[in-house]
């Protein structure tokens, strides 16, 4: 008979490191951080701001529209200031895109 191991979900503590490290590198490395979320709670703590624009996600046919994401992406900007009303968009990849 085997046993059930109950796995308990990461403490806010273990999250809030493992994500301030992720900060760490988007700031030393990338002019700009972008992640989809509705705990924004949580990332704001941390520096991330809400995007409030349209968002969109680039194809090889062009832009298209991703609705269902707006209102729930936030940004690290590195260095701010960013428009954060204007139009953002990613590349497109399997899955979820942002």
């Amino acid at each position: 008979m085997r046993t059930k191991v109950k796995r308990r979900a990461p403490s806010r503590r273990h999250r809030s490191v493992v994500m301030r490290a992720i900060t760490a590198i988007v700031r030393a490395a990338y002019a700009l951080g972008a992640l989809g979320t509705g705990a924004f709670g949580f990332y704001e703590r941390l520096g991330w701001e809400r995007w409030r624009g349209p968002s969109f996600v680039r194809t090889p046919e062009g832009l298209v529209r991703t609705e269902a994401d707006d209102g729930f992406l936030m940004v690290l900007q590195t260095p701010p200031p960013l428009d954060l009303d204007a139009p953002i968009s990613c590349d497109w990849r399997t899955g979820d895109v942002w």
